[in-house]
Parts: C-alpha cells; structure tokens; sequence
C-alpha cells in the first residue's frame, strides 16, 4: 500500500518477486503465460501471452496453439462514413473524404473499381477502433448482403453489381463492376432481403471474375516492344490523346483525327471522328 487510494494485493515466490497482482482499479497483471481452459477443463499447455519486442512483428499479443477461431465468417475494418449505414449495405470508397466511404451507387460504372465490400453484421474479426460515426466493412469472408430483384432472380453463383438503390445489390449479367458471388438463391420470397455472398470484389467479364484495375495514374510503364495491352473490358476514362507510332496519326481530345501524308510530309486534317 502506497497511501489510502494507491494500494494492491500481490503474490510473490520465495525470493518476493511478484508474480501476480490485484490493483486499487480492477486491474490484474499476470508474470507468466495465461492458460485458459479447454472447454471448461483446466490445461496447461496452450497459453496467451504479449510480445513486447521492438520489432517489425513486435507489440503483439499472441498464442502458442494453432490459431484463433471465431464463430463468425467475415474479416472486418471500421471505415467512417457520412452516411448512416446499416449491416448487409455495399460501400464504396467517399473521394470526396479520406478513408471514408459511402453507400455503392451505379451512377458511373467506371466508379465501380472503388467498391470496398459490404456492412459486416457481425465480424469474424474485427480491425479498428469503435469510433462514432465508423462502420465495419467487411473486405473477405462470407457476408449477408442488401439485394433485391432489379435484374431478376439471383441463384448461387451469380455475380452481384450495385443497383440503382444505392446500398443494395442485384444480380449482374453483363459485364461490370461485382463486390462478390451469391452463396444463397432469391426471388424476392424470402422474409428479408439479405444473402450470404462470397466477397470477391473485381471486373465482372460475363464469365468470371477478375482482379478489379485500380491503377488510376493516368500512364502504363514497364511495357516491352511487341507487348499486347489487353484491357480485358476495363473501361479508359480521362483520355487526353491518341497518337500512332512515329506521329503517323493522332486524335486529339476534341476527337479530332490527324493523319500525316508521308509523301507530301504534310498533316491532313480529317475532322472530327466518331471513336
């Protein structure tokens, strides 16, 4: 006891080092490993204890058993958003805010590459702090998700894209923008509007779905001589120009054509073209 506010019971070995304490606050501080027990029955060999190295992987709490389990699917961050979000919405990155994000909306495809996953319900687990205003986003697992019969019914395995209310989704048929796969059927019968779904944000190619392009630099480098660009249907958006090799023929932004006579080795001025 230090004084009448500042005090705690300890337990020592027979050197009195302290082995374990009860703080004046509730607080308990514990020299070796915590073992807890398996299912109700003591145990003594798998334990929890805090990393405190100074490392890269250091200031860690860890285990020596296999892993953690959770009853839950989905892995989660908390994201802050200006909109009131509610469990089962897809979300999409707010440009407008940093590291904020929005309820999906379909008003430009080509937005569609910032789709970050959907409201988890209840996470599996769980990264971030409980601030006001922050929502958990579920980015992998398997998630209930908002849909609804806009492009018809959706049966396991079908893609879903973002519909036109914003938050839901709808099955996707053609080529777009999907934040993951049906692992549950709808046709509107059901008590909810909630299926569990695959997270697998990405480009919806009419056949699969692939790695979504986020490369919004406005340039590609680290090309070679005699390599195939292959957009795979990803949209080019914010196109200045177009110009052929050596200058041969260009298109301006105004979609203006210019082809170079080689001949006279003069431009000629096509006009405006439908590209």
């Amino acid at each position: 006891m230090t004084d009448k506010d500042t005090y705690r019971l300890s337990l020592t070995d027979n050197d009195r080092t302290e082995l374990i304490y009860f703080g004046s606050q509730g607080d308990v501080a514990l020299r070796g490993n915590l073992y807890p027990s398996d299912r109700g029955a003591i145990q003594t060999n798998r334990y929890i204890y805090y990393d405190g190295d100074t490392g890269p992987a250091g200031d860690m709490m860890r285990t020596n058993a296999a892993g953690w389990g959770t009853g839950s699917y989905d892995f989660a961050e908390m994201f802050p958003s200006d909109d009131a979000l509610e469990p089962g919405e897809l979300v999409m990155l707010d440009v407008s805010q940093e590291a904020h994000v929005k309820k999906a909306d379909n008003s430009h495809e080509s937005n569609g590459y910032l789709l970050v996953g959907i409201v988890s319900t209840r996470p599996g687990f769980l990264a971030g702090l409980n601030d006001v205003g922050s929502y958990p986003v579920a980015l992998e697992g398997r998630v209930p998700a908002k849909v609804n019969l806009e492009n018809g019914a959706i049966n396991i395995g079908d893609p879903i894209t973002v519909s036109t209310v914003p938050g839901e989704g709808r099955k996707a048929d053609a080529e777009s923008y999907v934040v993951g796969i049906a692992l549950e059927t709808y046709d509107g019968t059901q008590e909810d509007n909630l299926i569990t779904v695959f997270l697998k944000t990405g480009w919806y190619n009419g056949t699969t779905v692939e790695e979504a392009n986020t490369d919004t630099s406005g340039s590609l480098t680290g090309g070679t001589a005699g390599q195939l660009l292959d957009m795979a249907g990803y949209p080019i958006i914010g196109l200045g120009a177009l110009e052929g090799i050596d200058g041969l023929w260009s298109i301006d932004g105004n979609g203006r054509m210019v082809m170079k006579d080689i001949e006279a080795g003069t431009d000629q001025d096509r006009g405006p073209r439908s590209v």
